[in-house]
């Protein structure tokens, strides 16, 4: 059964506030599903949501840096068995630069959720908090007109709410400290070398569990970062040495690939590749930007993380195609443990009535996704997560403040159980979504 619903929009009031650039947004969606709990022969339903966004980013502010990325939306169920929830992102980053002695602090946060049991394919009432906090700071001194010696240190802080029964391996609150010195030689104006040595200690918060054990790890690498017009290339290469207060220990090598190539005016190409002990939060070297990891913020014991994918984007005037590929593989240091993760994806847009899609009021998408889980016993009773999704979506910008979009959503999901069992989750939805923005330039 398919139902439409019309949602009017808010009106918005705008806030004086000072930066270079600030966006907000105000949306308002209801939408119907075939199985509105997402779970096994799941119930008919309906779903409105509210949402506010709000985004800033501040460059040119005496050395200073600030960007914020937040948004918040309420979620309404029918049937009342259903609770409504909230779901929340707030993503911080702010830098100081002091130019006269060569150095920087900053502050990270990320605020979020994530899944309460995240070896389960459902999605609607199935969250909890996490978030991830850290203060860092940054010197270097400059030994030559192209070499210097720097310091670098970081002390984070990540918690993740344990009120509700999880599997093994989820209750991962921790606090994180890392130092690293690292020495420079900049070849010239398109290539840099780097050797560092960093060295992070990791205290998780639930003392009494061994298998939460504190580890001390010491990592020794050698990198190469080079630019040219079209190709950003960073190239690393080491060795990696953990050690947990249990007194045991590992040692192998470690190795990162991200590559940033733009072939033409109408093609792109991401391509990444990494080997080594898996972090809480990852810095591309390439970009400046900060990626919280989201596989591995509810691990509470030392991994390893191997694995890799690309992402192709191509534009031919009012037709646009991106595709993805990823995989990552998380193997226990010290427990046993091992988890692999896959993600297909691929969009296609149309333009109508344009001839170029950035500029199109109207367009068309479809965008498909395949999810896949393997766990190893003693994680979780789930053998296999499967979820497969297409999205089909009409959109329209009436104005530059003011857009709708009318989507279709098909969603398979199976999960394998140990036990042999096999459970499917499937749905279809119906949303119409209305967004206002309002965007200011200081």
């Amino acid at each position: 059964m398919k139902k439409y619903f019309l949602i009017l929009a808010l009106g918005f009031s705008q806030t004086d506030i000072l930066a270079s650039n600030i966006e907000v947004g105000l949306g308002l969606s209801g939408g119907t599903s075939t199985n509105i709990s997402q779970l096994n022969n799941g119930t008919e339903g309906n779903l409105y949501e509210s949402l506010f966004r709000f985004e800033l980013e501040e460059n040119n502010y005496r050395n200073f840096e600030l960007d914020i990325d937040s948004s918040i939306s309420r979620f309404y169920y029918t049937p009342e068995n259903l609770s409504s929830e909230t779901q929340y992102e707030l993503a911080l980053t702010s830098r100081y630069f002091f130019t006269d002695i060569n150095s920087s602090v900053g502050v990270f946060s990320d605020i979020s959720q994530v899944p309460i049991n995240r070896f389960q394919a459902q999605e609607v009432n199935n969250q909890r908090e996490a978030s991830t906090s850290a203060i860092f700071g940054n010197h270097f001194i400059r030994l030559s007109g192209k070499t210097q010696f720097g310091f670098d240190y970081q002390h984070a802080k990540f918690s993740v709410d344990s009120d509700v029964p999880t599997f093994r391996l989820q209750d991962a609150s921790r606090e994180e400290q890392q130092a690293l010195f690292s020495l420079s030689n900049k070849l010239n104006s398109n290539n840099t070398l780097q050797l560092r040595f960093q060295k992070k200690d990791t205290d998780f918060k639930d003392e009494n569990n061994l298998e939460n054990s504190d580890y001390f790890q010491y990592d020794i690498i050698a990198s190469w970062q080079g630019e040219t017009e079209t190709t950003t290339i960073n190239l690393e290469i080491g060795n990696s040495r953990v050690k947990d207060l249990l007194g045991r220990q590992y040692e192998d090598e470690n190795g990162q690939l991200i590559l940033n190539r733009q072939i033409n005016t109408q093609q792109r190409l991401r391509l990444q590749l990494n080997k080594g002990v898996a972090s809480l939060f990852t810095l591309d070297r390439t970009t400046g930007e900060i990626f919280v990891n989201q596989q591995n913020d509810s691990i509470s014991q030392a991994q390893t993380a191997e694995g890799g994918g690309m992402q192709y984007d191509i534009t031919m005037g009012r037709f646009g195609i991106t595709t993805s590929y990823f995989e990552s593989q998380l193997k226990g240091v010290f427990i046993p443990s091992q988890e692999v993760t896959r993600n297909k994806g691929l969009l296609i847009q149309m333009a109508l009535g344009s001839s170029s899609i950035q500029n199109a009021q109207t367009r068309i998408s479809s965008f498909f996704t395949q999810d896949e889980l393997d766990a190893e016993p003693g994680i979780s009773v789930v053998n296999e997560n499967y979820v497969k999704q297409h999205v089909f979506t009409v959109s329209h910008q009436f104005s530059p403040a003011f857009n709708t979009s009318l989507q279709y959503v098909k969603r398979d999901a199976f999960q394998y159980f140990f036990n042999g069992n096999r459970t499917n989750i499937n749905s279809e939805a119906i949303i119409l979504s209305f967004e206002y923005v309002h965007n200011t330039i200081f």
